[in-house]
């Protein structure tokens, strides 16, 4: 049993609240930066710097008692509102710059929720329900299926 989910058991619900929102209470850095480079080769380099994270057991556990505290508290639940707006403003950032460099489609940057949960939700479903780690050429595939249809037209 991880740090995290042992703490969490042997608290009461409000305590693995404020023991969470202090865990997480120092992301600060931006999710996606904009970069040099196109906007998908940006997404990809920057998600597989992150692949140490997600495979680590930790990740996992801390995303459970995100999930799973905010259903219960209020402030977690505006955590993650922050957090999840937060990587969609990056994002959108992100595919703005790449409209305006001519990658994406125009319009792509009007999307960025829904670019961001193509991107990272076959990430999240094989790292934490298959329990499968990942690797760079998942992040490349994810990468590559979530923007293909704002591929400029060819």
């Amino acid at each position: 049993m991880t740090g995290l989910r042992l703490a969490q058991s042997a608290l009461s619900p409000a305590a693995a609240a404020d023991l969470l929102l202090d865990a997480v209470a120092g992301l600060t850095e931006p999710m996606l930066g904009v970069g040099e480079g196109n906007v998908r080769d940006q997404l990809v380099r920057q998600l597989a710097e992150r692949l140490g994270w997600f495979n680590q057991a930790v990740s996992a556990s801390a995303t459970a008692a995100l999930i799973n505290q905010a259903e219960r508290d209020p402030r977690v639940r505006e955590l993650r509102q922050r957090l999840y707006g937060a990587a969609v403003k990056d994002l959108r950032a992100a595919v703005r710059t790449g409209v305006e460099r001519g990658e994406p489609r125009p319009g792509a940057d009007d999307h960025a929720s829904l670019l961001l949960t193509r991107i990272t939700g076959p990430l999240f479903f094989r790292r934490y329900l298959l329990g499968q780690a990942l690797d760079a050429e998942f992040v490349v595939r994810s990468v590559d299926h979530a923007l293909a249809a704002w591929q400029p037209y060819a």
